[in-house]
């Protein structure tokens, strides 16, 4: 976004990593950036009252949602999932982008012009076992962006569903790069090139590849797919771990 030239409002929960984005941001596209800290799992008002205070001033064209939590490890509901987690992800995923977007909506509508991103995954794309908790959640984010591209395509507001499977990212502990797990720099490259052309998208030619086979396999491969997801991730863990230690 700021390589495009545009002005930048960063909300994180984390102050540092604020200051840090930030700071880099100014220096190296030289646009004006301006963050506000906000922990999107408080189910307080006053955290969106804060919000719409901190934003109603400025000219936002531009909404990306993508906070997000997942669980921390690939098992049964009852054991990936503790109840501080339930509320979480549900006030993390869904109520923090629905919120947004009804707050800056609006905005967009009287100037007739907007882009709203909601960042789902591939896997609230389908039933996701194992993952079943954080599969809904994306499922709303998909479903209720598709929908809203819908009701507002016709006032000059693009609502995009991108629906990325997994990244190298903090969420996977930085696991190493690969084709079908690329850092975030080089997804959000690809993801920015099908604003305003597709509305529903993996935002990834690997990724769209992937899920073209997936979404026409029956249930049992996607299982199997996750399965396979899950004994790999264990390994690595199990290898970061030992690493760790050493």
């Amino acid at each position: 976004m700021a390589a495009k030239k545009l002005n930048l409002i960063l909300i994180s929960r984390d102050p540092g990593l604020l200051m840090e984005l930030a700071r880099d941001t100014t220096n190296e596209f030289h646009v004006r950036t301006v963050t506000v800290q906000a922990d999107f799992s408080s189910d307080k008002k006053s955290l969106y009252d804060m919000l719409d205070s901190r934003l109603q001033c400025f000219d936002i064209v531009l909404l990306v949602n993508n906070v997000g939590t997942s669980h921390d490890t690939i098992d049964r509901f009852h054991v990936n999932t503790p109840d501080s987690l339930v509320s979480r992800m549900i006030h993390v995923n869904m109520m923090s982008m629905a919120k947004m977007t009804q707050m800056l909506l609006p905005g967009m509508l009287a100037r007739r012009r907007g882009v709203i991103i909601n960042v789902s995954s591939a896997f609230g794309r389908n039933p996701t076992p194992y993952l079943a908790l954080y599969g809904a959640t994306k499922s709303f984010v998909d479903f209720f962006s598709r929908a809203l591209q819908k009701e507002y395509g016709g006032y000059q507001i693009a609502v995009q569903s991108l629906t990325p499977y997994t990244l190298s990212t903090n969420m996977v502990k930085n696991a190493p790069p690969t084709t079908l797990l690329p850092p975030a720099d080089t997804y959000v490259c690809s993801a920015l090139s099908t604003v305003g052309i597709a509305s529903r998208t993996h935002g990834y030619l690997p990724h769209s590849i992937l899920g073209a086979i997936l979404d026409r396999s029956p249930s049992c491969v996607r299982l199997l797919c996750i399965k396979l997801f899950q004994y790999r991730a264990s390994k690595f863990m199990t290898r970061l771990q030992l690493q760790q230690r050493d």
